[in-house]
């Protein structure tokens, strides 16, 4: 008999049952204010320990703000006193069902990608004092897009935690994924997650566990004495079979020392994702079918646990213009404000459901339009998760009186005003905290959303290693205002003393957000603020700039261009061209350099919109220093104007790159039609120009240029040919330019293992299709490949090159129209 649905929990809509277990059903909700779907877990026993169970599972995950955790929203009772908790909705499969379909081991690429993700997730999980101490496939959900979600932390312990749910001894875990000293009983620590790991790796190399599934006492005996089975070197490789053995040692002290050092270890392997993977799994699981009455598992979409509360209990309004410290508001015990705001104060509060401190912003709007403002935000900044931004838990309109109340977490730091009133920042400190805002922007822009409310008060700074923490935005809205209209088209809102220019009429995009982030880093640099209200002729002043560096002089002056097309194209580009300034404090925000070169009939329009596509996957893409312009067909034909644009090439790869040469990391390059003659010419003129990756698409480079021989001489890495496209213009090149030809429409004839050649019948727009630059060009430009060593190798430029006669038949057709001409006017 089916089960019957009810309507709703809390404030959650209920859709369907996802699964049935003996103490708990998991149903797929909905969350109507920030119209979210969640997952929903309700208890059925009534036992303290089970309770208790549930708290610490909401506690454990509620206290982690990590990509590859899923999150937890809110906990709560239902109207008959059962626990619920509702946590994010993973739509993907475990990899459970993933080794199921894949009984010889995932490939290791594969493997390594979704480890390393699970791998962070732990290492971020014991930086908070946190064992999850049920590692195994199940627990881990592999979603489309190739990243992994850590699952169920049911049975988490916090290490030095007061009070335990299970009494001590007692073994609590999955009998195959546990470690010795986990079956014995002894006190856990982060060893038992890494043996847990190295078991979870093992099987999804293998398609099998390093112990047969067999009667229990035999099976933990095994776990407590025998060494596992080595992996096949051969299939897997050395390092990886190394790394899983190291895991599985008996001894706590003989295994990896963090799972931050095994992530170390796995970011240096080649990792791939296969779309694939999941499709099978799924046909898998139709095709074996079984239910499992003692599973809460879905069967292809996964609730993480999440917090909820009881719905809010009428209460009078609250006198917002009082200081509410030692009020409870919900559940929430206010115990400082530390600050006030237009739209609302932000409070320090006890949280009793995660058992810490949280930031709790009391909002205080009360127009038509502040409850959807507050809930569109809240859709924004809920689902980010970023080093650099606040992470936001809840978002609750119609608050216990109050118009609305954001949860968010609790910042140890100060804002940036207060920190400039406090103490004098250096020149590369500045830099390095505009550039930690340009990090979250990022992340932001990722999404389509613009921030609107870059400023000083925004940005919270830890006094100790100036780590920055940009603040959510309330006027924040997607970029494209079809798509999100909250505030009328002409109606400005946010500070005007760091809005761009064009949100004066309403109107705002990323580049909006490069403007007010540049206007704080003038503040830092020149401690003294934009003038405001600003004429629109105004410069910053000669003088003022004079003493900072060439480059910062000139990052100052383009970003603050009242015309947005005049600024940087995205905050990605703003963010590499302040690198040099702060080369101490790099590190984590160091990125992979792609150049975007056009060519003739192609210019700005692609290179921003890879610039944008670049920066969501972490890549730099290079455009500033690299748009030359227009370029005519009739200079293309001027030897002396080609050679000048060689020469050009040479002169801004020695500005943009000099390192390179020297053995630092060198930057990829996608070149389009005329760039791919110009990146040709100059690899055989200069060896010492040197390039990781190169794209080439609609090539007009000849079919013989000697791609094998640059890359034996390791001049370049790896190189990628689109080609295909039927024009006139590739076909006909070759006949009026020497060393050009039509290896864009049939491909180069050289072969080599790292010459990859692809056909698309493709126009000219449909290489700048975002879809493709995503599918085709990242997955090249980011893949990791040994690199090979530069060595000597004479290479002829000239050979394989061709007469241009069409060329010479148009000079003859000339000189004769010029004689018959002569010969008419005698």
């Amino acid at each position: 008999m089916a089960q019957e649905l009810p309507n709703q929990i809390g404030r959650y809509r209920i859709e369907r049952l996802l699964g049935v277990g003996g103490v708990g059903t998991v149903y797929k909700g909905l969350d109507p204010h920030l119209q979210r779907a969640v997952a929903i877990k309700v208890l059925v026993a009534r036992d303290p320990e089970a309770e208790q169970r549930f708290l610490v599972e909401a506690r454990a995950v509620g206290s982690l703000a990590h990509p590859n955790v899923a999150a937890l929203y809110d906990i709560g009772h239902t109207d008959d006193g059962s626990v619920f908790v509702v946590q994010e909705l993973i739509d993907g499969v475990d990899l459970g069902r993933l080794i199921a379909a894949h009984p010889d081991g995932l490939a290791p690429a594969v493997a390594v990608g979704l480890l390393l993700q699970v791998a962070r997730a732990l290492a971020h999980a014991h930086s908070h004092g946190i064992v999850h101490r049920d590692v195994k496939p199940s627990n881990v959900a592999a979603l489309a897009d190739g990243s992994a979600k850590l699952l169920d932390f049911g049975i988490a312990r916090v290490v030095h935690a007061v009070s335990e749910v299970t009494a001590p001894g007692t073994i609590v875990g999955t009998p195959q994924y546990m470690s010795p000293e986990q079956i014995r009983g002894d006190p856990v620590s982060a060893s038992v997650d890494i043996y847990a790991f190295g078991t979870l790796a093992y099987e999804l190399l293998s398609g099998h566990k390093p112990f047969a599934d067999e009667a229990f006492a035999a099976l933990l005996f095994r776990v407590m004495t025998e060494a596992a089975p080595a992996l096949d070197v051969a299939q897997v490789g050395a390092p990886l079979a190394e790394l899983v053995a190291s895991c599985l040692q008996k001894r706590a002290v003989d295994r990896p020392a963090s799972m931050a050092a095994i992530a170390e270890r796995l970011e240096s392997m080649p990792r791939s994702w296969d779309a694939a993977l999941l499709p099978t799994a799924l046909a898998l699981a139709a095709s074996n079918s079984v239910h499992v009455a003692a599973s809460v598992r879905p069967t292809t979409q996964f609730g993480l646990p999440t917090v909820v509360l009881r719905p809010p209990a009428p209460s009078p309004t609250l006198p917002l213009t009082q200081d509410l410290c030692g009020q409870t508001i919900g559940r929430f015990v206010l115990h400082e404000r530390v600050s006030r705001g237009k739209s609302g104060d932000l409070y320090k509060a006890w949280d009793p459901v995660r058992g810490q401190l949280v930031g709790v912003k009391l909002v205080h709007a009360s127009d038509p339009g502040a409850r959807e403002r507050l809930l569109r935000g809240g859709r924004i900044w809920i689902t980010l998760a970023h080093p650099h931004i606040v992470r936001v838990f809840e978002v609750h309109p119609d608050y216990y009186g109050l118009p609305g109340v954001i949860v968010s977490e609790l910042i140890d730091g100060i804002n940036l005003d207060e920190l400039v009133a406090q103490r004098h920042l250096s020149l590369d400190q500045a830099v390095w905290i505009v550039m930690q805002v340009c990090d979250a922007l990022a992340a932001i822009h990722a999404r389509l959303v613009v921030h609107r409310e870059v400023k000083p008060r925004n940005i919270l700074v830890s006094r100790s290693d100036l780590h920055v923490t940009l603040l959510d935005s309330g006027i924040a809205r997607h970029e494209n205002p079809e798509v999100d209209a909250f505030t009328k088209t002409g109606v400005f809102v946010g500070d005007l003393a760091y809005a761009a220019p064009e949100m004066a009429s309403g109107r705002s995009d990323q580049r909006s957000d490069v403007y007010a982030t540049v206007a704080v880093l003038y503040e830092l640099v020149t401690r003294s603020k934009l003038p405001f209200p600003m004429s629109p002729a105004w410069q910053p002043e000669a003088e003022m700039l004079g003493t900072l560096p060439a480059r910062l002089r000139t990052v100052i002056e383009r970003g603050l261009r009242p015309d947005p097309s005049a600024r940087f194209n995205s905050i990605v580009e703003l963010h590499d061209q302040l690198r040099p300034l702060a080369q101490d404090r790099q590190g984590p925000t160091s990125r992979r350099a792609v150049v975007a070169l056009h060519g003739i009939r192609t210019q700005a329009a692609w290179q921003r919109a890879f610039s944008e596509v670049a920066g969501r996957r972490g890549v730099s893409a290079h455009v500033d220093r690299w748009n030359f312009g227009y370029f005519s067909v009739f200079r293309f034909l001027m030897p002396w104007a080609r050679l000048a644009k060689v020469r050009w090439f040479r002169e801004t790869y020695q500005q943009e790159f000099r390192e390179a040469s020297a053995g630092a990391e060198r930057p990829s390059i996608v070149a389009h039609s005329f760039g791919t003659y110009v990146l040709g010419n100059a690899l055989l003129r200069y060896p010492y120009l040197r390039f990781d990756k190169v794209l080439l698409c609609g090539s007009i480079l000849p079919r013989s240029f000697p791609w094998q021989l640059l890359l034996e001489r390791g001049q370049v890495q790896a190189v990628r040919n689109e080609y295909g496209r039927h024009d006139v213009w590739t076909q006909a090149v070759a006949w009026f330019v020497a060393g050009t030809g039509p290896s864009g429409l049939v491909g180069f004839s050289a072969t080599h293992a790292r010459l990859e050649q692809e056909r698309f019948e493709f126009e000219h727009s449909e290489y700048f299709e975002r879809g493709h630059m995503e599918n085709r060009w990242l997955p090249f430009l980011t893949a990791e490949i040994e690199q090979r060593p530069a060595r000597e190798l004479e290479i002829d430029p000239a050979a394989g090159e061709r007469r241009p006669w069409g060329l010479y038949v148009l000079y003859l057709a000339l000189a004769s129209a010029v004689g018959s001409a002569m010969l008419l006017l005698r």
